[in-house]
């Protein structure tokens, strides 16, 4: 995995620069945390691994605030 492209990617995709990451476990995708504005796919960020646990949406989501 390419970290730089990864990154690239996603400045140019996300609608506001993150200043605090929370990074979930499986199973605690439904935990509210705000106004999610940018749900980006694994797949389509260059180098993301693919999850592979069941039930994993494999879902980068960004933006809002902790509610």
């Amino acid at each position: 995995m390419t970290i730089a492209r990864a990154a690239a990617f996603l400045a140019r995709r996300l609608s506001a620069r993150p200043e605090t990451a929370v990074v979930l476990g499986s199973g605690l995708g439904d935990l509210d945390l705000g106004p999610m504005t940018d749900r980006l796919p694994y797949a389509r960020i260059p180098g993301f691994p693919r999850p592979g646990v069941d039930g994993h949406a494999g879902v980068l989501t960004a933006g809002g605030g902790i509610a």
